[in-house]
């Protein structure tokens, strides 16, 4: 007896687009370099978390200087606190004993508030602001990080920074 195997006209039409998507939102995970030498932010419905959940840390807060991010190495601004003001692909370039396995602020931080001037701050979870990115509002930050997630791979944002830099500056 000879069988025939018969497909679903539609089932190779669904597989061919989940192709497509996955190829798409690949795609949209690289990163661009400017005119001027530098990273642009991602286009509009790429990966970056949504923003709306962001924790305001109040005009009082002073445990960050103006014109910083500052990020803290356990949750609730704990443990040893960083700051930077500028944009840096590297943040294995700075050294932090408290921070395991590295010694250095590379996935080492659990808190993070902006508190820029007039800018708000994009993380990223690779170095050279690759992988996914956060967007921290001027003026609010995320105290526990382990509570805000990745798009993909579906993993938290706790020690998963390695990069930032500045914008929507006005």
């Amino acid at each position: 007896m000879t069988s025939t195997r018969t497909t679903r006209p539609g089932r190779w039409l669904r597989g061919l687009a989940l192709v497509a998507a996955l190829t798409a939102l690949t795609l949209t995970s690289a990163t661009a370099a400017s005119a001027e030498g530098g990273p642009t932010p991602p286009a509009a419905g790429s990966h970056t978390a949504p923003d709306t959940t962001a924790d305001p840390i109040g005009v009082q807060d002073t445990s960050c200087d103006a014109g910083y991010i500052c990020f803290w190495v356990h949750i609730n601004r704990a443990g040893a606190k960083g700051r930077l003001s500028g944009t840096n692909a590297e943040w294995d370039d700075f050294p932090q004993s408290q921070c395991e396995g590295t010694g250095n602020w590379n996935d080492c931080a659990s808190s993070i508030i902006n508190n820029g001037r007039s800018c708000n701050a994009m993380v990223w979870q690779h170095p050279g602001y690759g992988g996914a990115g956060l967007r921290v509002l001027r003026g609010n930050g995320y105290i526990n990080l382990t509570d805000h997630y990745i798009t993909w791979p579906f993993t938290d944002w706790n020690d998963k920074i390695s990069s930032n830099w500045w914008v929507d500056c006005v």
